[in-house]
């Protein structure tokens, strides 16, 4: 019985002398700090690729930022295109309906939006104006306080910029 056995059981005649003789090292990566330095340069190298992608998507957000929404609402509607081609409709034909659906609702949510806003807007001109005006009597009061002209130039340039057609191509675009 093996199992149970009170000693030990004997080593083979030779595992002594290898136990006592030193075993060259495994190679020079081996050991616990090769073994830290192999995964710190790994994640260096990820994190380089990362950051290379990362800047190359930057650079290209006008085809990276339809790209990625096209993906989105794809993979959000493909539960309305299954439904449609198990239900006998052909591919291009459910996509069709899927767009015409999608700009609906769209629209639809943009003019209740516009429709809301537009009923509002006597008093958001008002509450704007207000707190414009309280942001003028709290720069007064500060210790370099501009000038009544500084102020004025400052709101005209600002009244001007948000009127131009940069602006409204920025919002646009963004």
């Amino acid at each position: 019985m093996g199992l149970f056995r009170r000693t030990p059981p004997r080593p083979p005649a030779g595992a002594i002398v290898d136990a006592m003789v030193e075993k060259p090292p495994l190679g020079m990566w081996a050991d616990g700090f090769g073994r830290l330095a192999t995964r710190s340069l790994q994640t260096l190298i990820v994190l380089g690729i990362a950051t290379l992608l990362f800047i190359g998507l930057r650079s290209v957000t006008v085809v990276t930022i339809p790209v990625l929404l096209a993906l989105i609402f794809a993979s959000a509607f493909a539960p309305a295109m299954h439904w449609m081609r198990r239900r006998g409709v052909p591919s291009a034909l459910a996509s069709v309906i899927t767009l015409l659906a999608i700009v609906l609702i769209l629209g639809g949510v943009g003019w209740l939006i516009v429709w809301a806003v537009r009923g509002q807007w006597d008093e958001l001109d008002a509450q704007g104006e207000e707190g414009f005006q309280t942001l003028i009597a709290w720069i007064q009061d500060l210790p370099f306080a501009p000038t009544d002209d500084q102020l004025e130039g400052a709101r005209t340039a600002i009244v001007d910029f948000v009127t131009s057609a940069q602006f409204g191509s920025g919002a646009l675009a963004g």
